[in-house]
């Protein structure tokens, strides 16, 4: 319901002065994305066909707001809107935890989990991310400030995406 509410705001008249593509994708982002990926950074074990739902409902809300039918190349919707795929902006999300955990102080109980997590290769979501972290050459997480973390797995993911 969220997208054809998206959609009828949109198409209101008023939305013309800041542009209704720009206001259809500012709403997605800021209000029914966090809502539904609400706490996607623990999401471990991720079926394909959860992931093929949730990519599902976002080229729909994309298909709605550019008016496209099925029939449109699904590059060019990600290409036009600039978006990530859903995989992508999961993963992204469950790297700023691990990075957040991995930089706590040595004392802290999740800093001590991790800690063991990685050194057992126990399943979690230092397992979840490892293959990400190879392909971008990161050896030690705990190297990089926030700011600098940031901005590294955002051009990484770009990158991939």
């Amino acid at each position: 319901m969220a997208i054809f509410e998206t959609r009828a705001i949109i198409d209101d008249c008023r939305s013309g002065i800041c542009g209704g593509l720009v206001a259809g994708i500012t709403l997605w982002e800021a209000a029914i994305l966090p809502s539904l990926l609400y706490n996607s950074e623990c999401w471990l074990e991720m079926s394909n066909s959860t992931l093929q739902q949730l990519e599902s409902l976002q080229l729909q809300f994309y298909r709605v707001l550019l008016s496209v039918g099925s029939g449109c190349p699904i590059p060019t919707l990600y290409w036009d809107t600039g978006a990530l795929l859903m995989k992508y902006r999961i993963l992204k999300r469950k790297l700023s935890l691990l990075h957040h955990i991995a930089t706590l102080p040595s004392n802290t109980l999740a800093n001590e989990i991790y800690l063991v997590q990685s050194q057992l290769q126990l399943p979690g979501l230092q397992e979840e991310c490892k293959e990400f972290l190879i392909y971008s050459g990161v050896l030690d997480i705990r190297k990089f400030s926030k700011k600098q973390w940031k901005t590294f797995i955002g051009r990484k993911i770009s990158e991939k995406n």
